[in-house]
């Protein structure tokens, strides 16, 4: 069984992404306010969601064409 290997770019891509996610999560929830109040703008809480959710999905797509890339070797 082979191992699937990611460049190191896409998985520091992977963990910011996930602290976007967190982020966007800590502030739609009213858990804390991270961002200062002079750069807040209109939703920006969705933007922190959708981009690191983006940013997470872009690591997890090149783990599955890898994945099937090494099933259709054998």
């Amino acid at each position: 069984m082979s191992k699937l290997k990611a460049p190191m770019p896409l998985l520091i891509i992977d963990v910011v992404g996930s602290l976007l996610l967190l982020w966007g999560l800590i502030e739609h929830f009213g858990w804390a306010q991270l961002m200062p109040e002079a750069w807040r703008f209109p939703y920006y809480q969705p933007l922190l969601l959708v981009l690191g959710l983006l940013m997470i999905a872009l690591y997890q797509f090149f783990i599955v064409l890898d994945a099937l890339r090494h099933r259709r070797r054998g």
